[in-house]
């Protein structure tokens, strides 16, 4: 049976991603902040295959910690998904920080499971590549894995400077770690919603963006699914709005 950690696992795109790999025969350990039996993941603990699914309390992914090295041992993949999405609070301290730092944890933890651990994907943003109004043009004509966002300032667009900051972390350890990681650039992601006591905040902020837009949420949300390309773990294929970089 493959194996998989995924970080954030309440979060929109992790819960999903979850769903997936469950669909697919993977055992799971997944981070959440909450204590596992909490009724706040009670939603992952009924989705189909759960019995696959360990939920592992790291309250702080900024601080090394023995129940995170628990969650990434014995995992062949590493998803690290887990990532501050919020408009609101400090610039740096509530959004920026968590997020670098937060990777850094992760994937220096994910060192010491060598050679077991075969891969760590993880997920940026096409914020990484452009700001917010695009006023950065692609170097070849249509953005690739060469662009980097060198506009986006902290005050105005802090999310997108996050995305860069953590994604070059992510590289600059993948290099000095010797780890096999892929960045995953999606842009507007949209998956079902898991009706859960206790939502989210990256599953508010999409379903607000999303309520904006249609008429029938429902009916959007039960018909649009993101698939994750790298569920399967070789070349990534794209989807238009996903974008990729790996070594």
């Amino acid at each position: 049976m493959p194996s998989a950690c995924v970080t954030g696992a309440t979060g929109y795109v992790a819960s999903e991603l979850i769903r997936q790999l469950l669909s697919r025969g993977y055992s799971i350990k997944a981070t959440v902040r909450c204590a596992p039996d909490s009724q706040r993941v009670q939603f992952l603990r009924d989705l189909t295959g759960s019995s696959s699914l360990e939920l592992v309390q790291v309250p702080d992914l900024q601080q090394h910690s023995e129940a995170l090295d628990a969650a990434i041992a014995g995992a062949q993949y590493l998803f690290h998904v887990a990532s501050p999405f919020r408009f609101d609070g400090d610039p740096n301290n509530d959004i920026v920080q968590p997020a670098v730092q937060g990777t850094r944890t992760v994937l220096e933890a994910a060192a010491k499971h060598k050679p077991g651990l075969q891969r760590v994907v993880v997920t940026s943003s096409v914020c990484a590549i452009h700001d917010m109004n695009r006023k950065q043009q692609p170097k070849h004509g249509q953005y690739c894995e060469d662009d980097w966002n060198d506009v986006s300032q902290i005050d105005s667009e802090a999310y997108w400077v996050s995305k860069v900051q953590a994604e070059r972390t992510a590289w600059e350890l993948a290099d000095h770690l010797g780890l096999d990681v892929v960045t995953l650039l999606p842009n507007f992601v949209l998956v079902r919603v898991f009706l859960c006591p206790c939502v989210s905040r990256s599953l508010s902020i999409h379903v607000s963006v999303t309520s904006s837009v249609a008429d029938d949420l429902d009916s959007l949300l039960s018909t649009c699914t993101f698939k994750f390309a790298t569920l399967k773990v070789c070349p990534v294929n794209f989807h238009w709005t996903l974008s990729a970089r790996w070594d």
